[in-house]
């Protein structure tokens, strides 16, 4: 670093209309403020969305427009994956071939916008949150042909904040591994990714645990949230409980039930129950936060919502915020809440760090649930697993949390300020990759 402007690179995409997704953005251009005066682009499928979504001065890179992209976003079918990444990977491989070939010149053939980022940035940011480092985020095999641009452009690539629970075949740990031991840097959110990802490293000192840039993304002020809450006519005299779900997590009850409509009627109804018994038990009142409104896949939060809402028999004490909220406005509601039960990992990782207690709904084989909640924010005891749901165990649950809520809270203030120091040593390490500049392996 030379006191020049950094020029980031986030090479892939962060969907804005998922609220945990633009947490982990957020949080990740406060872990940039350390490198001093930078600019970051960020790969998008839907850049007018994104754009409008995105924090001021980010930019967005129109993925399928400049790599001619068909739509990656509502076709996930096995033969347009296999389209999209044998397109990407030949666009890119053509890129290296030409600059190894007439070098700058590549710019005057290949005239995309995304190509002169590649030439002209600083570093790469690739694999964050979950992203897998063999498979990406809908350009399949993404992160092997970006690092072979690295590679190729002597350009630092790095691996930012990643949790990956591990792979089902070794031909994707090999492709991964490649990936890691290419990185100048690689930082894991939690204990558990980390063992994986060191492993498939070779044991690189490169891999470091660091912790999830979301939890220092900024909560709106307490007066917006209260004007929220007046907006929606919630009662400021009861129990406020806000709640995340998903249609993926319902899906996760009753794994005995082959047909997947009849699993998600069931989840629905008897999670209703358990939302009626705690507004019967803790005069409380249900809220519903959108904290995804993804339309593709069933994503929407509200639909999930409303079809809960639809069969509970407390009508009055349950509501289901229909409009879009920041990730700022989210964070602040979840501040004014005296509970969050969430299904969204990163709305528990949100309301925990504002001080709310949270019951977070998983299932055994996320193992985000245990890395983050549990492990980096010493809440294990308050998830609960729903694979055999019983309306009275989850609202047992939910009573103790209420009765403890005084001691969560004041416990986890040096909590979340431990959690929050590990999130920012992940710009602390790229800023030494930048001053180093270390050499790729």
């Amino acid at each position: 670093m030379n006191g020049s402007k950094v020029r980031i690179l986030i090479a892939e995409w962060i969907p804005s209309l998922n609220k945990g997704e633009l947490a982990i953005l957020n949080g990740m251009l406060k872990t940039f403020d350390v490198l001093g005066d930078y600019e970051a682009n960020v790969f998008s499928f839907q850049p007018f969305i994104d754009a409008a979504r995105y924090p001021s001065g980010v930019g967005t890179v129109d993925i399928r427009s400049d790599l001619h992209l068909g739509d990656v976003l509502h076709d996930n079918s096995l033969l347009n994956s296999l389209k999209t990444a044998l397109f990407g990977f030949i666009q890119h491989f053509l890129f290296i071939m030409l600059y190894i070939l007439i070098g700058n010149n590549v710019l005057k053939v290949m005239k995309k916008r995304i190509w002169s980022l590649y030439f002209y940035s600083d570093l790469y940011v690739i694999c964050h949150n979950g992203v897998g480092c063999a498979g990406g985020f809908l350009l399949t095999y993404s992160p092997v042909y970006i690092t072979l641009v690295a590679r190729v452009l002597k350009k630092p690539i790095v691996v930012y904040g990643n949790g990956t629970s591990g792979y089902k075949r070794k031909i994707w740990e090999s492709l991964a591994g490649y990936v890691l031991k290419s990185a100048a840097l690689v930082t894991v959110r939690d204990k558990y990714s980390y063992r994986y990802l060191k492993m498939l490293s070779g044991g690189s000192p490169r891999v470091i645990l660091t912790g999830d840039p979301a939890i220092l993304a900024p909560a709106a002020d307490s007066s917006t949230a209260d004007q929220i809450l007046t907006n929606e006519k919630i009662p400021k005299d009861r129990l406020l409980v806000s709640v995340t779900v998903t249609r993926s997590l319902l899906l996760k009850f009753y794994p005995s039930v082959s047909e997947k409509n009849l699993r998600y009627d069931m989840a629905v109804r008897e999670l209703a129950k358990s939302f009626d018994m705690i507004i019967d038990s803790l005069d409380g009142e249900i809220l519903f936060l959108p904290h995804c409104i993804e339309s593709h896949e069933g994503r929407d939060d509200r639909v999930v919502g409303e079809d809960i809402a639809s069969v509970m028999t407390n009508h009055q004490n349950v509501h289901v915020f229909r409009k879009e909220y920041s990730t700022a406005e989210l964070k602040a509601l979840m501040g004014k809440s005296d509970l969050m039960i969430g299904a969204r990992i990163h709305s528990v990782i949100g309301a925990l760090s504002m001080g709310t207690p949270s019951c977070t709904l998983s299932y055994q084989s996320d193992v985000r649930s245990v890395g983050l909640v549990g492990s980096m924010l010493k809440q294990g005891k308050w998830i609960y697993y729903v694979e055999h749901h019983k309306n009275q165990e989850l609202v047992n649950l939910v009573q103790r949390m209420a009765s403890e809520r005084e001691n969560i809270s004041s416990c986890l203030v040096p909590i979340v300020m431990s959690a929050k120091k590990g999130a920012l040593l992940n710009g602390a390490l790229l800023k030494k990759v930048l001053e180093s500049q270390l050499p790729i392996l």
